[in-house]
């Protein structure tokens, strides 16, 4: 059996189950769950788009994009997990996070001559920071941010996914290391994943199929909706499987 090809094939299936969940009754969700779900849908474009280079063997750009999809598909899991009281307030936080650089960015704009009209922005944003702090206040909630990154691959069940999100993140910011490794993008160059090493293709397939598998379960557990688990336990089962010949291919 072509091990690459079983990776590639764990991926499609896995993105193929999270492409069909829809976001179309995000109306009959609360503002916060709406922000989410947004969120989710994001994090399900990056997988459709790390599949679709993976497929055409393009593992270099698949592979930046699996920091954020791996960063999204932990913060949907915190909010899958908080109390009603605490989403709002890992949203609110989130979105204040996004506005501050907003502003950031139009003040540097403006500050570089750019066409920005900074004081309207400044205003909008000042509007949308009041907004924030009435929910914060009519829910009893406080602005808290999602964990960073590291405590929550842990708290989540993905630390044996922190060293490929690392490389990830470097390639993200073009680092020499990663430019030296793309020589050997193809089915040479290995990585190190987990416990074991993988090919490159293989490395980055495993690291998407099981954000999207996380992603399938904080969209059910975030929307109540009913979740197919035959074939998630059987993707899952299908990763170790794939993890475990490769270990005893290594011995």
């Amino acid at each position: 059996m072509d091990q690459r090809d079983s990776y590639l094939r764990a991926l499609q299936e896995v993105t193929r189950y999270v492409h069909h969940l829809g976001d179309e009754s995000v109306q009959e969700f609360t503002p916060w769950t709406g922000h989410a779900i947004s969120m989710f849908s994001h994090a399900r474009e990056l997988l459709v788009a790390s599949t679709v280079l993976l497929e055409r063997n393009m593992v270099g750009p698949a592979f930046v994009l699996q920091r954020p999809l791996f960063e999204d598909s932990l913060r949907l899991a915190e909010y899958a997990a908080a109390s009603d009281v605490a989403k709002v307030g890992l949203i609110a936080a989130w979105l204040r996070a996004g506005l501050k650089k907003a502003l950031g960015l139009a003040q540097k704009a403006a500050r570089d001559g750019g066409e920005v009209e900074a004081g309207v922005i400044r205003t909008n944003v000042a509007d949308q920071r009041n907004k924030i702090d009435r929910a914060l206040k009519r829910h009893g909630a406080v602005a808290t941010p999602f964990m960073n990154v590291e405590t929550a691959a842990k708290a989540f069940g993905r630390e044996d996914d922190l060293p490929g999100y690392g490389m990830s993140h470097r390639a993200v910011h073009s680092d020499d290391l990663v430019h030296s490794m793309s020589r050997d993008m193809g089915n040479e160059g290995v990585m190190a994943v987990g416990k074991s090493r993988r090919v490159y293709l293989d490395a980055v397939a495993e690291l998407a199929a099981r954000s999207g598998l996380h992603l399938a379960r904080s969209f059910h557990a975030i929307t109540g909706t009913a979740v197919d688990e035959d074939s998630l336990a059987g993707l899952a089962a299908r990763l170790v499987a794939l993890n475990e010949s490769d270990d005893g291919e290594a011995s």
